[in-house]
């Protein structure tokens, strides 16, 4: 029993229609109205030497891949070719409205980014402002001074 396409859409098992192909295969974020985003452009500026000399390195353009939704939120995930001041990568999640972006890997606080008025419709965030809402005074990475800024695209 052969399975296969038609017409690139639908899926037919032994002659008979088993699913629409794009049923088969997306991400899916239940906290989005619609489709789920397999990538996020997140821009990240004004984030400062402390105690580290290299936090500029955390500033930049960076594409981050739908991971997963389990049982709290969604997640997307960008991984630094290199550590940065200990961080790791950045790490997006996404549940109910609210929305946080943050870094992975460090144990010391570094700037965080969330935000509880994005649209649900995940695919239509457009340069969308996410403000900074914590930093450590006294990190290795400075925020405070210039504030730092983040935005969001969904790609």
């Amino acid at each position: 029993m052969a399975a296969y396409f038609q017409d690139g859409k639908l899926l037919f098992v032994g002659g008979k229609v088993a699913m629409h192909a794009d049923c088969c295969c997306g991400d899916l974020c239940s906290a989005c109205t619609g489709d789920t985003p397999s990538q996020l452009r997140v821009v990240i500026a004004g984030i400062t030497n402390g105690f580290c000399s290299t936090c500029n390195g955390l500033n930049g353009d960076f594409v981050l891949d739908f991971e997963e939704e389990d049982e709290f939120h969604c997640k997307w995930t960008y991984t630094f070719p290199s550590a940065v001041c200990l961080q790791t990568g950045i790490r997006l999640t996404f549940e109910g409205g609210a929305l946080f972006v943050d870094f992975t890997g460090g144990f010391f606080a570094v700037p965080k980014f969330s935000s509880t008025t994005l649209s649900a419709n995940c695919t239509t965030w457009s340069s969308e402002d996410v403000p900074l809402t914590s930093f450590d005074i006294d990190a290795r990475c400075k925020a405070e001074v210039t504030p730092a800024t983040c935005t969001l695209t969904a790609l």
